[in-house]
């Protein structure tokens, strides 16, 4: 597919009209999209600050493209959670060096009133967007300045391309 009419190749393109072709990673090229939905309801007596809480598990070797969630006031007054990623199998960091991060995606969302928010979208210029996973993840919501409210719900997805 070589053609007078293109200066340039994006990495994708240049591996494509090598000669010979270099496969592209399946994230990049071919790749399926996948979701995993999340549902939260706050137990009677509510959650603490500080609590967190895993949303949704995302494999390795994919890419996040994005997520969602919504939610009708969580806490009272003042109360704000983040978004974050973990390593699946408890170690402390979510790829081999890298120390799991409370609010990789989203930091500080109020949660007051009824909202949602996005995360992990180019389209929205999330932060940490199409981020590659080394090892399998949990997406983690970190309550931060009041409890959650009993009774109140959280529901999300997030999205990812794998082969």
């Amino acid at each position: 597919m070589k053609s007078d009419l293109l200066s340039y190749y994006s990495d994708q393109l240049t591996n494509v009209v090598a000669q010979p072709p270099v496969m592209n990673p399946p994230y990049e090229d071919g790749g399926k999209v996948r979701i995993k939905e999340f549902t939260y309801t706050v137990p009677a007596g509510g959650i603490a600050a500080t609590s967190v809480i895993g949303l949704a598990i995302v494999p390795a070797d994919c890419k996040i493209v994005g997520g969602q969630m919504k939610f009708a006031a969580l806490s009272g007054t003042s109360g704000t959670v983040d978004v974050g990623i973990a390593g699946a199998d408890g170690s402390g960091y979510y790829t081999g060096t890298t120390a799991d991060d409370d609010d990789f995606f989203l930091s500080a969302v109020d949660t007051t009133a009824t909202a949602g928010d996005t995360f992990a979208t180019t389209s929205a210029n999330d932060g940490n967007s199409q981020y590659e996973t080394t090892k399998e993840v949990v997406i983690t919501l970190t309550v931060n300045t009041a409890a959650l409210t009993s009774g109140k719900v959280l529901t999300g997805l997030v999205e990812y391309v794998q082969n």
